[in-house]
């Protein structure tokens, strides 16, 4: 496999605590450990006193020594000292700490960073967003059922708790376990330097826990995954669904609504801002015409609101 930054994070959980220079340079190029050295991710740990012996049949460990000159190791099947490598005993770990706030910052988590009781298991922080709260964990050990059965007891019941996990296989969302786990390698990567976050793939994993879903694909409009109408596709009402799904429970000025639509659209309208936005909101009811249960559903998503600066505004929310 290609040396990367994301095969070292898939990896950290052979050895939680710290790994050898050598073994490093297995997963990384040679510029990119400098980076992280640089970057003060990578910390210096003390170095091996151990290794395994290479002159014999079996196995087995043998002391390293260090006398001011290389380490070497001297075995009684060896005719004189064994010369090592000092990338074999060189050893680093992974600054989590200083890892995590570069994580939190740029996926706008309210950072709260703390070592929990469970090995290799970090809290990372909370985000409140789409009328949801989500706690968010890492963790970079092996036993992913042993994480949900903590997380479980910490559980207060309303919360989504998603861990951004290291050890490829456990990208899972247990069932009934409320917990999700995110798969690191492919949020994270080392490019050009600088730690590079997808953000806009951690949103998706956001809004995948909606209780509306919108899919301007296809115009089919959901919650909790029962289709409710279907938008027909390029209509005034459809194009004002994807500007309010865009910015998902955050109120839009009518005006900006009625701008962008026109502008889908290419034409303009003589209703005023407030009325066009109503009447889009009626075309989507409209769809659900004769069954009251969606309809209702509809009144409770498409809702009017005023924006922080005091304009008038149009929202798409979870239902009330």
């Amino acid at each position: 496999m290609q040396k990367s930054f994301p095969l070292f994070l898939r990896k950290l959980h052979l050895a939680r605590k710290s790994f050898k220079e050598s073994d490093i340079l297995e997963l990384l190029k040679a510029d990119d450990f400098e980076e992280l050295k640089n970057l003060g991710l990578l910390k210096r740990c003390s170095d091996s006193k151990m290794v395994i012996c290479t002159s014999c049949d079996e196995p087995h460990p043998i002391q390293v020594h260090c006398d001011g000159g290389n380490p070497y190791t001297c075995c009684i099947s060896d005719s004189k000292p064994n010369i090592l490598n000092p990338s074999k005993i060189r050893k680093w770990e992974l600054n989590v700490q200083n890892f995590l706030q570069a994580m939190t910052n740029k996926f706008g988590i309210e950072e709260s960073i703390e070592a929990l009781e469970l090995e290799g298991l970090w809290h990372m922080g909370t985000i409140n967003k789409d009328q949801s709260y989500y706690v968010f964990y890492f963790y970079h050990g092996k036993k992913g059922d042993e994480v949900v059965e903590f997380l479980k007891n910490k559980a207060v019941g309303f919360e989504h708790q998603m861990v951004v996990n290291c050890k490829q296989g456990d990208l899972a969302h247990p069932k009934g376990s409320g917990v999700l786990f995110l798969d690191a390698g492919i949020l994270i990567d080392l490019k050009e330097g600088e730690l590079k976050f997808d953000k806009k793939l951690f949103q998706r994993h956001l809004s995948a826990f909606r209780e509306v879903q919108f899919e301007p694909d296809s115009g089919n409009l959901r919650v909790n995954g029962e289709l409710i109408v279907t938008i027909p596709l390029k209509t005034t009402h459809y194009y004002f669904s994807c500007h309010l799904w865009k910015q998902f429970s955050v109120p839009i000025s009518n005006s900006k609504v009625k701008k962008y639509v026109c502008e889908k659209r290419g034409r303009s309208y003589d209703r005023d801002t407030d009325q066009f936005c109503h009447d889009q909101r009626g075309k989507i009811k409209a769809l659900a015409k004769g069954d009251e249960r969606k309809e209702k559903l509809i009144a409770s998503i498409f809702v009017t609101l005023p924006t922080k600066d005091g304009q008038n505004g149009s929202v798409m929310q979870n239902p009330t």
